[in-house]
């Protein structure tokens, strides 16, 4: 089984064997190339550097290398995903937490 979205919007249910993948640079929802790891680090740093943000924040991957943990100060939390958000960054791929 896979959860898809329905035309209402709406998660849904269907049976992979009615699925077709279509697309050819498809990667595992959890799972980065190399150059895409490279674009959310790169995108990460400049969406918070215009936000005019300046606190402390480390980016690294969680253990199974595929999604960025941005750590920053406890207060600032929701700010940061916020302004990330707002830059377009996919916050499914980025959490954030405190440092």
């Amino acid at each position: 089984w896979a959860q898809i979205e329905a035309s209402n919007g709406a998660p849904a249910y269907v049976h992979t064997k009615y699925l077709k993948r279509t697309d050819t640079d498809y990667a595992a929802p959890n799972q980065l190339t190399k150059d895409q790891r490279a674009w959310y680090e790169a995108n990460i740093r400049e969406a918070l550097n215009l936000a005019g943000f300046s606190g402390k924040y480390v980016l690294t991957l969680n253990s199974d290398k595929s999604l960025y943990i941005v750590s920053v100060q406890n207060s600032l939390q929701e700010s940061v995903y916020n302004r990330l958000k707002d830059y377009g960054i996919d916050m499914n791929r980025v959490r954030v937490q405190g440092g």
